[in-house]
């Protein structure tokens, strides 16, 4: 039989890494000097190192390159086939594509939002964020281009594949320190690296499994959470322990990117999409209540509010991609079984000739074509080349090319097609065993720790909302509560009975409403108010207050509504003067009241941005609120307002309905059409308006200037066309509940009526009767 040897390649004396004796050397090729040394200090050489005689084997680290070859060429050939290529690149689409529309979403989120929402979420440099996220966004839609228009050809055809091992031995044999070059080489054979970044996945993951138990209100989002965590504990180390390349390195990365995905993506969107969905329908801004109670709490665990939170985000979707973008350069450049089969022995025995043009298969030959020559005396003769002859006569083994790559290597391991297609991993050594093992027993304790989360404590009659932490089955976690002392039958119970039951819930407490309480005639006191150190919303509704004269506000109370309550002057918590104790309130809401005035100290309010005083007494716009630079939502409907004499500097939302306004000064107007808002002046006595402020109203944004119920709109309605008409001049259900106040998600008592379908369904929440 016929062997052809590949070019620049020699054949070789029989394997032994034995040290030859004294006297005599290894020789490859052409005969070297024996002033050549073996010992050169940029090749993979035997280098001696001190103590004992001890060498490090070149030739083992040569075996770890093409061991990893190997196992890269294996990889390869499992993916030629269509029927495995196929599913993996469907699914490698499927999870850049939503990973892209979440991250692209989270981005524009982030980059646009209210500022009530950046506040209210506590935001964590919410630019910078959100374009860290529309750069992953795109990062993922360069990964879906290069599958479904084939841009990876131009990568495949400008890149040559590479030995990729044969670039970190090489860097690790350039390191003259002995402990460190052999710490390295030990990282090297039992792929520390790999266990490594599994072990880092796992320790990030679970943070923020313990983080979502602590803080989303949903039992199952929690426990699935959790499971899933544990599930990867089980299943990476699992495919690690495989034998087969493609299971260990290939399948194992693709369980990460797909596991990253439903923790980091998949299941987060079922959180994210319909609450986008509800933001993005909105016309007009009264979104805001629903979104203070049903939405805060849970975004709170989507995004980052502080240096560790996105560092920890960055660090799940970063590692996604970069296994996803891996995933997917890998099933590209994958070899077909054509070219495979041509690194195979023929049935004559002969060795195929290697098509130059094959990326995979010429990687050995162009390493030893690039070779440099060997070191020769000087003023010697150039020796002949060695000509490769054929044997005749059967082979006692299955032919192959002896590989002379590295100087100092006297024999190197067969390279041929069949022992591609046939190589198997190295059997599992020790540390691959103990890793499977810890990873199996924190996975039994993921699966405790979700199902402890769903074993609780019973909750206190009015918990509406709870969290599962981990191992407290003891305790009930309350999130929101509602003290309805109706349905609670606390109509006759003292004060200090209320408040023992307030007292008796979580001090992490997110949400409080109180409804219907009749034995709180000075509202909360601070023991109450002091317990609840992390209390974000309080709401007191139908509940006879009158005056508020005690007690502090939680230093974390961001919303505070007060509706239906009798109030005959704003509450005296709220009328703080020093600067060191000034409220945090993002969102003040008084309904139904005899207020005339707000205190002066309002204009000071660092993040007061939402203001509603409805019902009340007020013949102007008050001077603080007009002076205070962060409010942009302001709602003083069904007051006793005649005139309007200027807006706050930056408000987006005003909303004078059911005022005494009969016109508009031209200054307010040209402050209006400076910076344009929505206006809404419904049911007021107004009887001429600014022509440019008229314009927007019927031509160019009829949504956005609001004047029906008006003796303006009633002149106007028989000139316009009645399509435009019946959205400019729309006919109101009851007289004092305008159209947007309507679905609002707040409970307004003039639109409780038949003719507004009560509200439209805003006194049908849990907490009204």
């Amino acid at each position: 039989m016929q062997v052809t040897p590949l070019p620049g390649a020699a054949l070789s004396g029989p394997r032994s890494h034995r040290q030859r004796p004294s006297g005599s050397s290894a020789r490859i090729g052409p005969s070297r000097s024996r002033g050549a040394s073996l010992n050169r200090p940029n090749r993979l050489s035997s280098v001696r190192d001190g103590g004992g005689g001890h060498r490090d084997s070149a030739v083992t680290r040569f075996s770890m390159i093409i061991r990893s070859h190997n196992a890269n060429m294996k990889i390869r050939h499992s993916l030629s086939a269509p029927s495995i290529r196929t599913p993996i690149l469907i699914l490698l689409v499927f999870m850049n594509i939503v990973s892209a529309i979440y991250l692209g979403l989270w981005g524009l989120f982030f980059l646009t939002a209210h500022p009530i929402v950046i506040t209210t979420l506590k935001l964590f440099a919410p630019v910078p964020t959100g374009i860290i996220y529309m750069g992953l966004c795109v990062w993922h839609c360069v990964d879906i281009g290069m599958i479904v228009f084939g841009t990876h050809r131009l990568h495949q055809v400008h890149q040559a594949p590479r030995l990729v091992a044969s670039f970190h031995l090489k860097c690790v044999d350039s390191i003259r320190i002995r402990c460190v070059r052999r710490l390295l080489l030990w990282f090297a054979k039992h792929e520390i690296i790999r266990l490594g970044r599994h072990a880092l996945v796992v320790v990030v993951l679970s943070i923020h499994a313990h983080h979502v138990s602590h803080s989303v209100v949903d039992d199952w989002f929690a426990f699935t959470y959790t499971l899933l965590v544990a599930f990867y504990c089980f299943v990476t180390p699992s495919c690690l322990l495989s034998s087969h390349p493609f299971i260990k390195r290939y399948v194992t990365l693709l369980n990460d990117a797909f596991f990253h995905f439903l923790l980091s993506t998949g299941l987060s969107s079922f959180l994210f999409f319909p609450g986008v969905y509800a933001y993005a329908t909105s016309l007009t801004l009264p979104w805001m209540h629903h979104y203070y109670h049903d939405l805060v709490l849970t975004y709170r665990v989507l995004v980052s509010t502080s240096v560790g939170d996105l560092a920890l985000f960055v660090f799940i979707f970063v590692t996604n991609h970069l296994t996803l973008h891996h995933l997917t350069h890998v099933a590209l450049s994958a070899s077909s079984v054509a070219q495979l089969q041509s690194m195979l022995v023929q049935k004559n025995g002969t060795v195929t000739n290697l098509n130059a043009t094959n990326h995979h298969t010429d990687t050995v030959r162009k390493i030893v074509d690039n070779a440099p020559p060997p070191e020769r005396e000087p003023n010697a003769p150039q020796p002949p080349m060695r000509q490769a002859m054929p044997q005749p006569g059967p082979p006692l083994r299955p032919a192959s090319s002896r590989l002379s790559m590295f100087q100092g290597v006297a024999s190197a391991r067969r390279l041929t097609g069949r022992a591609i297609l046939t190589f198997r991993e190295q059997q599992t050594n020790l540390p691959f065993k103990v890793f499977f093992v810890i990873n199996v027993v924190w996975g039994v304790v993921l699966v405790v720790a979700a199902c402890s989360g769903l074993w609780h404590a019973p909750c206190a009659p009015g918990c509406l909302a709870h969290t599962s932490p981990w191992f407290a089955v003891h305790e009930c976690t309350c999130k929101a509560f509602e003290l309805h002392c109706v349905k609670l039958q606390l109509e006759n119970a003292s004060t200090t009975q209320i408040e023992r039951v307030l007292l008796d819930l979580d001090d992490n407490l997110f949400s409080l409403h109180v409804v219907h309480c009749d034995m709180l005639p000075h509202g909360l006191s601070s023991v109450v108010l002091d317990r609840f150190r992390a209390l974000f919303l309080l709401r007191i509704e139908f509940t006879p207050i009158g005056a508020w004269s005690h007690g502090t506000l939680p230093p974390t109370l961001q919303v505070l509504e007060v509706r239906y309550c009798n109030l005959t002057e704003v509450p005296h918590i709220l009328d703080v003067a020093h600067s060191d104790n000034l409220p945090s309130l993002v969102s003040l809401s008084l309904d139904d009241t005899t207020i005339s005035s707000v205190p002066a100290a309002m204009a000071f309010w660092p993040d007061l941005m939402h203001v509603r005083i409805t019902h009340a007494q007020l013949t102007a716009i008050p001077p603080p609120l007009v002076l205070n630079p962060r409010i942009s939502i302001l709602d003083l409907k069904a007051n006793a307002i005649s005139t309007v004499e200027a807006w706050p500097p930056h408000v987006q939302y005003v909303d004078l309905s059911n005022n005494g306004i009969s016109s508009v000064p031209p200054a307010v107007v040209d402050a209006y059409l400076a910076s344009p808002f929505f206006l809404l002046l419904v049911s007021n006595p107004l009887v001429e308006l600014d022509p440019f402020l008229l314009a927007t109203c019927v031509l160019l944004a009829p949504l956005r200037v609001d004047i029906a119920d008006t003796p303006l709109c009633s002149r106007l309605a028989p000139m316009l066309p009645n399509d435009l008409a019946s959205v400019v001049c729309y006919a109101k259900c009851a007289p004092q509940c305008p159209l947007h106040a309507l679905g609002d998600h707040v409970a307004d008592m003039p639109c409780n009526v038949e003719s507004c379908n009560y509200d439209m369904g805003d006194f049908n929440t849990t907490w009204h009767d």
